[in-house]
This record gives structure tokens, sequence and C-alpha cells, in this order.
């Protein structure tokens, strides 16, 4: 590509700044260093996400003569944690008083003992060496231990990018200084937190399944894979995504390259088969489930009264409140404040028994949950109609249907639920004509309805999970719920999608800019929202590149990071769903996906040298230029951050606008100098756009 005489003259001017590509990687690791140490200078000790429980494990494992056992803990260093965390604002921001007289049980958030321990092992060693010093200057010799696996982590990803790309694209340095560069990850990665040892852990299981997969099997490679596998289990939840990933890892490993092409025609015979493996019929659409029923939940029956079909409930044995269920959105919800509602529905049940009435739960803004309508029912064999008309709270967020519960000496029992309806109105007498064999209409009392509720007749059917398979994950699944909500409350897609439109916003916004446990934010929504505009950006370039260079790029390493990349932020979405019958639902934070930081980054960072290939292209715009544009935005992020950072946290230091331009303009020369110096790789610079994935 010729030059303007601008370029040329400005790159005459800067003959001595020549950096070989093997520089590249000690200078990304420079940047790591002062980027973690600038957020542990900013960030005040104790506010990161559960630092407190993660800290007290970490001491635990350095000063008991055992391995820390869940719920166990030490009343004196409790004591000193809890007089640090106050002088440095923890208890203040949660609007509590501790008591620091040691004559009850401190409270210091959420505990951790019983996770995995291979990050607080790691953790630990540098308190075997300090062991009495102050508990402040314990926690920050953890923080830089921390520190020094984040490292660790931009070193491995630089590797395993080496390993991906071709010998001196741009993209390595570009790739591993975009992860270096980014403020959530940075701030994360330096905190007290097995986040980081799942993160750690997931990027070198990545590299060595990219080395097997190339470069083929030995007893050494063989063995540092599965050592990785291990390192996996032992870090966290977050990260056991490999132990479903390795056996595709092994075959591709088995065949370097050939073949290939009957991926694509393998993968839906696959999916087939997980899906026909875990999932039954006898689900009823848009009604959620706890857990998982041997009867189905959708019963073809002769004494339906609308249709063909009731929901049945199965309490033979089980002793859960209720078990099934559904929602209805904030938008609902907000037209009916301070307004009646009628609930009505048939029901009867395998033998007389005196039940729990079905139900409205209220999620509000003060009072958390209100369960109303759920009067004492006596029920016959016969079908009745049960109708509770209910005042919506003022305050009411969103709301869930509540099916009928049974006591505890009433276990042998089977509930049938049929014509459900909840519509605006009073009506204490009548019953409803329903015009539709759904019951999504009619007229009650000679006045027309339109049903809230979906489905209130099981006419619909849909997909359960099998028993046998939710109890078999309950176990791996217990801090997130169980598979058979997960899954039929991803079905409840009406009274759902509201949370994971907020849970996409909380992903993308923590995934970028977040800090001190989410405490912090970039101001405004306009940061935020051009961040999530770059991503989906990034998103649509790499599917551009993959479709262009499709014949060209070795799909099996594709196929495992996109694999990886779905599998980890597929199950970081889902994680908070089953929480959404409690008054606060968790909404995901983008720290759980960090174990796909590579592939993640990876896709971003090549969708957008994609487009800038084809601007570079179009215009005829230096390499070097291109270069800069994302390692230069990168940079401005993270200043950006930290500096808001500051006046957030040590406003007496930061009081001045102007220092931020100033603090930019000299970062974005030095980053220039930099990007300028790199020797030209073998890649033109419209291979931005190239990601050369090939042996």
């Amino acid at each position: 590509m010729k030059r303007s005489g601008f370029w040329q003259r400005l790159r005459f001017q800067l003959p001595g700044l020549r950096f070989s590509h093997g520089s590249a990687g000690r200078i990304v690791l420079l940047i790591a260093l002062l980027n973690g140490l600038l957020f542990i200078l900013a960030i005040p000790p104790w506010w990161h996400y559960d630092e407190p429980g993660h800290f007290e494990y970490v001491w635990l494992a350095a000063n008991l003569s055992h391995w820390p056992k869940q719920g166990e803990h030490d009343e004196a260093m409790r004591l000193q944690m809890a007089k640090s965390m106050s002088q440095y604002g923890w208890y203040a921001r949660r609007n509590y008083k501790p008591d620091l007289t040691g004559s009850k049980p401190v409270w210091i958030g959420a505990t951790q003992t019983g996770g995995k321990p291979a990050y607080y092992f790691v953790a630990s060693l540098p308190l075997r060496v300090l062991r009495g010093a102050d508990i402040t200057q314990q926690y920050n010799a953890v923080r830089l231990t921390s520190l020094l696996l984040y490292l660790l982590t931009i070193w491995v990803i630089w590797k395993a990018l080496g390993e991906l790309l071709a010998p001196g694209h741009p993209l390595q340095w570009i790739v591993t200084g975009f992860i270096a560069l980014l403020p959530a990850f940075a701030d994360t990665m330096v905190s007290v937190s097995d986040d980081v040892g799942a993160a750690l852990s997931s990027c070198l299981f990545l590299w060595l399944s990219i080395r097997l997969i190339k470069r083929g099997f030995s007893v050494p490679r063989l063995t540092v894979w599965l050592l990785s596998i291990i390192a996996c289990y032992l870090a966290k939840n977050t990260a056991w995504y490999a132990l479903l990933l390795a056996p595709l890892v092994l075959l591709f490993s088995i065949l370097r390259g050939r073949a290939v092409r009957w991926i694509w025609f393998a993968t839906p015979v696959l999916i087939l088969a997980v899906v026909l493996a875990v999932f039954q019929g006898g689900g009823a659409a848009s009604w959620y489930q706890d857990v998982t029923q041997k009867p189905p939940l959708r019963l073809q029956s002769p004494r339906a009264t609308l249709g063909q079909h009731v929901l049945q409930l199965d309490y033979m044995g089980n002793r859960f409140a209720y078990q099934t269920g559904q929602f209805l959105s904030p938008d609902v919800i907000r037209s009916l404040r301070g307004r009646n509602i009628t609930l009505g529905t048939w029901i009867w049940a395998s033998r007389p028994v005196q039940v729990q009435a079905p139900g409205v739960r209220f999620m509000t803004s003060d009072q958390g949950s209100i369960d109303k309508g759920r009067s004492t029912l006596q029920l016959q064999t016969d079908p009745i109609f049960h109708r509770s008309v209910i005042l919506v709270p003022p305050d009411a967020l969103y709301a869930i249907v509540l099916s009928p519960s049974v006591p505890p000496k009433d276990q042998q029992t089977r509930l049938f639920l049929d014509g459900m309806v909840l519509t605006p109105g009073a009506y204490h007498t009548g019953l409803p004509e329903f015009g539709d064999s759904s019951g999504s209409r009619g007229v009650w009392n000679g006045r027309s309805f339109r049903n809230l509720i979906d489905n209130g007749s099981a006419e619909q059917g849909a997909l359960r999970v099998r028993p046998a398979i939710d109890r078999a994950t309950r176990k791996y699944l217990a801090r997130v719920g169980n598979l058979s909500a997960i899954f039929s409350i991803l079905g409840d897609w009406r009274g759902t999608s509201w949370y994971y439109a907020d849970s996409l916003q909380t992903m993308s916004r923590t995934f970028w800019a977040s800090a001190a446990a989410d405490k912090f934010n970039l101001p405004g929504i306009a940061p935020n929202n051009i961040l999530l505009g770059l991503t989906l950006i990034g998103f649509l370039g790499a599917v551009l590149l993959l479709w262009r260079k499709r014949k060209e790029l070795r799909w099996d390493l594709i196929y495992v990071l996109l694999a990886a990349f779905l599998m980890v932020w597929g199950f970081t979405a889902v994680r908070g769903v089953s929480s959404l019958s409690r008054p606060d639902p968790t909404v995901p934070w983008a720290r759980y996906a960090f174990p796909a930081i590579l592939p993640t980054a990876l896709v971003i960072c090549v969708g957008w040298a994609e487009w800038l290939g084809l601007l570079g292209r179009r215009f005829r715009l230096p390499q070097s230029m291109l270069r800069l544009v994302p390692i230069g935005m990168m940079s401005l992020l993270t200043l950006y951050t930290l500096f808001n950072i500051a006046k957030f946290f040590h406003p007496s230091l930061v009081n001045r606008e102007w220092l931020f331009w100033l603090s930019a303009g000299v970062l974005l020369l030095a980053v220039t100098a930099v990007v300028w110096g790199m020797d030209r790789s073998r890649s033109s610079l419209g291979a931005m756009g190239t990601t050369d994935i090939k042996s």
C-alpha cells in the first residue's frame, strides 16, 4: 500500500522506535502489571465480590492444621477483619453497624468455605509466612498473589494465541493487549476471589487443547492437558465446561485436521442425541417447575373441563410447598397496580384432601414478596371452581402465579387443575365461559375478559427434563438452582423476557468497566450503551470474517473455541434464572464468564479487525493506524475507568477534569509510539481481518 507524504514523514520522525514481535509480549505483560497495580491502589480493601468470605477461606487454609470445612470460622480473626472492613467503609455501604465488642459472631457477608480448593491453596501460601501480621497487610499479600496469577493468565493467553495464529500475526498482541487493558477483567483478577483461579485454569486448558489438536499426542503434552482439566475442576464450577469439551478435544487431536468438514454434519446429530437423552415429553408450555415430578405435568384426562388436558401436580412423597408456576412480567403488573384481579381455576384431587389454594406472589419494592389468594381449600375427587379476588400491591414489580400445595401429612396426593384464569376485575360470582380451548379469552358475567395466564388448560405441550437427569445434576447445580427449573423458566418467555434483557445489559456492563463488586459503573447510560454496541459490532464482524474465510480456516480449532465461548456464556446467562421465584433475583455478572475471556476477546477483536480492514482498503489507511484503534480505544477506556474510580473512592485526589484529558493525551501519544514501533508482521494490514487459524 502506498503511503501518503504525511505518513511517510511521521514514520521518519520516529526512526528509533522499532520493536520486534517478541518484545510485544513483554510490553503487554508490562501493561498488565501496571494496570493491575493501579486497580489494587484504586479499589479499597474488601470491596470486591464476596471478598471478605473469600479471604476468610484463604486465611483458614493458611492457619488451620486441616483443610477448612464448610461453615467453619475463627471468631478472633473475624473480629480483626470486621474492624478493617469498618475502616474501609464496607459496612457503611450496607447501612449496617457491626458488633465489634466480640459479644456475638461478626457478620462478614457470604462465607465461601466449602468451595473448590485450588485458588485458596495457592493464595494461602504467602499467609503461611505472614502469620500474626496485621489483617489488612495479609489481605494485601493475597491481592498481590492474585496479581501474579493475573500476569500468568496474560502469559498463557499470549502463548495460546501464538499457537492459534500465524507467526508474527498482529492479532496476537492486539487480543492480549485488549485483555490486559480490559478494566473489569483486571479488577476481578487482582481481587481475592476464586474467579482468578477459574480464569487461569480455563485459559491454560484452552492453550493446551489447541497445542494437542495442532501437534497431536505425546506423553508430556497429554499429561499437562489432563492436569489442566483437573485444575479446572478444582478451581470453580464456572470452569467445569472443560470436562464437557475434553472428549471433543481428544477427537480433534486424533483427526489432526482430517475430516473436519464432518463436524458440521455431526453437530446436529449430537445435539439431537443430547436432547433425547436429557428431555422427554409431558411438560406444559409457559409453566415452570421447581422440580421434575415423575408423572407428566401435562396429562390428557376425560375429566378436563376445558379442552382435553389438565395440569397434574404430583405430591406423592414430595415435600415441596409448590412445584409449578407462571411469571407475570413487570409490564403486566405495572398496569394492574392498585386494582383488583380475579384468579380462578377448576381444581380437584386424587382423594379428599385439604390444600393451600392457588395464589399470586407479588415481588415488591418495599416488602420483598407478598403472597395473596392462598386460602385453605377442601378438595374432593370431583372438579370444583375456586376463585380469589386479589388487590395488586401499589409497589408490585412482577409476580408469579403459584400452584396449590398440600401439607406434608397429605403427601400421597395428586392435584389437577384446568381452565386456570387470571384477569383484571373482581368476579365474585358466575363462571367464566372460554372462547377457545386454550382459555386465552372469554366472557364472565357478561363481560369480555383476556386471560393473563398462558396455556391455562395445558393444551400446549412442551419438553421437560427427565427426572433421573434432574436428580443426577442437582448436586452440581446446587448454587444456581436445578436443571428442570432453569429449562422450564426459559420456556416462559412472555413472563421472563424482561429478565433476559436485563441480564444482557448487566453482562455487557460488567464485562467492560464495572469495578468494586459492581458498586462502581461508568457515569451515565451512554458509555455502557456504546460499549454494548461495540460488542455487537465485533460479533457481527467475526461472523462476516468466518464466512469470508470459511474455506481457509482450521475449523476444528474454531469449533473448540466457539464451543467454549457458547457454553461458558450460556451457563452464565441462565445462572440466576431459578432465583426469579425469590424477591431478589440474581442477575448474572460477566465475571462468571471470564473463564471464556480468550475466545470472547478473540471474537470481539477479530470482528473489529474485519471492519477496520474494510475501512483500510477503502480509504487506503496505513496499517499502524488501524492497529492503533483497538489498543488506543482500550487504553482510553482503562484511563477513563480509573479516573472515575479515583473520583468515586478518592475525590480529594481528583478534582479537575482537565487532568483526565491531559492524561489521555499523554497516554495516546505513548500508545501510538509503541504501536508504530512494532515491526510489520507477515500479515498485511488488511490481514487484521484474517486470523490465519491454520496449521
